[in-house]
């Protein structure tokens, strides 16, 4: 029985085309995995993607830098979505001199 490998192929070549460092070292267009790692790898708060085509990555970069692009983040005021605190009065402990002498036993 002859055994159907053109599976493996797509599977084994999974590599993109090009990738794409929104947030980085040096955001940009890079072409290897091997380049783009170094830009991010070990970046705190880094964002990247890869593309099949060298043409997606470009128009999604380009996006990105004018700001029509979905990676672009937008500022939330905090003070929007936090829930407001409830102010709590607080009950003072009755000294002996405030309560009545008829109420003492």
């Amino acid at each position: 029985m002859a055994r159907d490998l053109s599976i493996i192929d797509r599977v084994g070549n999974s590599r993109r085309a090009a990738y794409v460092v929104f947030i980085g070292r040096n955001p940009g267009v890079y072409l290897s995995w091997k380049e783009t790692k170094m830009q991010v790898h070990q970046f705190s708060g880094n964002d990247y993607k890869g593309f099949d085509s060298l043409d997606e990555a470009r128009e999604a970069f380009n996006k990105y830098q004018n700001g029509t692009g979905v990676r672009q983040t937008t500022k939330i005021d905090l003070k929007d979505i936090s829930p407001k605190r409830r102010t709590v009065k607080r009950r003072q402990a009755l000294k002996i001199d405030d309560v009545p002498p008829w109420e003492i036993d």
